[in-house]
């Protein structure tokens, strides 16, 4: 979405927390409506965990409706139209949007009154990216986590054994990620043609903010208003330097390298190691069950990221949230409840689309699979985006992302690309 595009959409939900609200005098006082995004697979999941909340709740129906595209723009506009969901599902990173529209409850005072809920049932840090503790102010809850993911390195064990690759390692390094992707590059068949490479490098910063932590740097100051002196640093210059390293040094294809290799590269048994989250896995599951040259899940191997100055990942997670605007809070903070509860989580759990929030629930699928406690290790060193802290981090996402490119393709150095995208980002945060 362009920059202006999204700026419109963060304007109208300000408005709309300024306009009164109103309510259509027929309205079924009893029915939450529910909007989340998701799949076939997912859909049938959450299907049955309101099915399961109806049945324990006699009167209550609860409207589940799923939002695959454009979701952001059509729940601004729902919430113009003075028609919002009762409970919604937000991304980490929309959630600073919200906020500053004012639109979302706060939920702890329903939690406060509530003696069944326990919020140590969460993963601490997950737990903490929809809170806000205002200094001097009492806590405030905006989201109840669902599910999440940290950022891993999945390699592919059969590529290691072919070429007599010793697998990653946690606590490995930079030289260790760079030295083990340079053994899986290869032409095997003699044709100056790369048949292997050792991983992938994108231009995303969602994958890409951790190289700049690792390196002991960061992109904005600690309020989020201003990139000079951060973005354009020695630890970025240094990250960046890593990132398209790795193209340069052929272990990584170049951007029109990596297109032609398609979407499955990695299944293929093109590329030894890629970086994603826990969602990788379905797609991963998908490509093995639809071709028998792809690689199986036995045959992947999950490590934590490599470190450099210091160890670090990232956690996107999402939680169920409620429009300030609802009927009925009270029934709509129970469905909100319900739904990131241990039962829904279990059900949820199943897709392996992300990790649980829930401690036991994650704990349990962790046990059996050695490669889930993987993805629990790295919550340690593990950092909320910053999506989560600022609104207009997709404006400062897109400009990073190009001032990388930009590298890539040799138009200037890390070190001039940086510092042009910094003084575009402190003017775009000046302006917005």
């Amino acid at each position: 979405m362009p920059r202006l595009a999204r700026f419109a959409v963060l304007l109208l939900i300000l408005l709309v927390a300024a306009l009164p609200a109103c309510h259509g005098a027929t309205a079924d006082r009893q029915t939450v409506r529910v909007v989340f995004w998701a799949g076939v697979e997912e859909q049938r999941v959450e299907q049955a965990n309101v099915d399961a909340f109806m049945r324990a709740h006699p009167g209550v129906r609860i409207s589940l409706e799923s939002i695959p595209d454009n979701y952001l723009e059509k729940l601004a506009a729902a919430f113009a139209a003075h028609k919002p969901p009762d409970v919604l599902l937000l991304d980490s990173v929309l959630i600073p949007r919200f906020l500053e529209g004012g639109v979302l409850l706060d939920l702890q005072p329903y939690l406060e009154g509530d003696s069944t809920f326990n919020e140590q049932q969460f993963i601490p840090q997950v737990w903490d990216i929809a809170v806000r503790r205002p200094p001097g102010g009492p806590q405030a809850v905006y989201a109840l986590p669902k599910d999440f993911t940290p950022l891993v390195v999945y390699y592919n064990r059969r590529l290691f054994d072919t070429l007599h690759v010793p697998y990653p390692r946690d606590g490995w390094t930079w030289d260790d990620f760079a030295a083990t992707a340079r053994a899986l590059t290869r032409d095997s068949n003699g044709d100056g043609r790369t048949d292997t490479y050792g991983t992938l490098v994108y231009t995303w910063m969602g994958y890409n903010i951790v190289w700049f932590w690792q390196a002991g740097g960061d992109v904005l100051s600690p309020d989020g208003k201003r990139a000079t002196g951060f973005l354009d640093s020695p630890a970025s210059v240094t990250a960046v330097d890593f990132i398209t390293g790795l193209v340069n040094s052929g272990v990584a294809p170049d951007p029109t390298a990596r297109e032609a290799l398609g979407g499955q590269a990695f299944m293929s048994g093109k590329v030894g190691m890629t970086i994603s989250g826990h969602w990788a896995i379905p797609g991963f599951r998908a490509a093995a069950e639809e071709s028998a040259t792809s690689l199986r899940l036995t045959d992947i191997g999950v490590v934590g990221l490599p470190r450099d100055a210091e160890r670090a990942s990232v956690i996107y997670e999402s939680g169920w949230a409620v429009a300030k605007d609802t009927r009925h809070p009270e029934l709509a903070e129970q469905v909100a409840k319900y739904l990131t509860g241990e039962e829904a989580q279990r059900r949820r759990a199943e897709i392996g689309l992300a990790l649980s929030a829930n401690r036991s629930v994650a704990a349990d699928y962790a046990r059996k699979d050695p490669r889930e406690q993987v993805f629990l290790d790295e919550v340690a060193h593990c950092r909320a985006p910053w999506g989560t802290r600022i609104a207009d981090w997709s404006v400062v996402e897109e400009l990073i992302g190009e001032a990388i490119e930009r590298v890539l393709l040799h138009r200037a150095t890390s070190q001039q690309a940086l510092h042009d995208a910094a003084r575009l980002i402190d003017a775009e945060l000046n302006m917005l």
